[in-house]
């Protein structure tokens, strides 16, 4: 169910398990949870509900846990977009921007919903809003990740700054949440890494106001709102969405939508 009535809170921490039926408001952003430590029962129905073209990406891989990782977390992005279309996940079509980025077609819903998924080792996140741009990015903590020479690549000058000035204990989690927040950002942009990281800045360290400082050179004045997301321990996440005074709502991905 899709509703207009203006209501706005903060972001709750809670991943919630979904009611049968869901209001997505016009300033409604979701941000669905999903293990991908699946059963094998359920991997075989999700496989079903792919395309031709998803299923023979999946057989493509050379990894088995890749495989069952991307036919867990595109299988049951199917699932959730046809809960909000009130269709089956079969019938969910899919365009594709130059850039790759996917959208729903109009043939698969009432609705014109913007998504996007993000996985990282065994979870995923997916983002859901009304006819506007959305980015989210997962990463799984990594203690072997070079931060400082990613930085000097990636960050802006502000940014780089900033880090470097932190604690050997604070840059870790300082550098992810800076790194999930300007992939979050560009996923949105439909460019990914092909937008300069460099360009642009967020705020990244403890106790400042999470938000796009500096936005990218000709991509218009529109505002962007950007939350931290906390997908559980070992994880950082975030999503950007074009707009402000968004309402955002956090969803535990369950097997119910597998029982329809």
């Amino acid at each position: 169910m899709i509703n207009s009535a203006k209501t706005y809170c903060h972001m709750s921490t809670i991943w919630s398990v979904p009611p049968n039926e869901l209001e997505l408001l016009a300033e409604d952003v979701h941000v669905w949870r999903v293990g991908l430590n699946l059963k094998d029962s359920q991997l075989d129905r999700l496989f079903l509900f792919l395309s031709d073209d998803e299923r023979a990406r999946a057989k493509r891989f050379h990894f088995e846990e890749d495989r069952l990782r991307y036919i867990g977390s595109h299988g049951v992005l199917r699932t959730v977009l046809a809960y909000y279309q009130q269709t089956t996940p079969e019938e969910i079509r899919f365009h594709y921007s130059p850039e790759g980025k996917p959208a729903l077609a109009p043939e698969s819903g009432r609705f014109q919903l913007s998504f996007n998924l993000s996985r990282s080792s065994d979870l995923a996140l997916i983002a859901i809003t009304i006819d506007r741009r959305v980015g989210a990015d997962l990463e799984r903590i990594n203690g072997n990740v070079e931060i400082e020479q990613l930085a000097e690549r990636f960050f802006a000058t502000q940014e780089l700054a900033a880090l470097r000035a932190l604690s050997p204990a604070l840059k870790q989690e300082a550098f992810f949440n800076c790194w999930t927040r300007k992939e979050a950002y560009v996923k949105a942009l439909g460019g990914g890494l092909l937008l300069p990281l460099d360009q642009f800045e967020v705020s990244f360290l403890s106790g400042e106001p999470v938000e796009l400082k500096k936005s990218l050179p000709n991509v218009g004045t529109q505002p962007w709102h950007i939350e931290e997301i906390d997908p559980g321990p070992g994880y950082k996440g975030a999503v950007a969405a074009e707009g402000f005074d968004l309402r955002f709502s956090c969803w535990q991905w369950t097997e119910k939508f597998l029982q329809a």
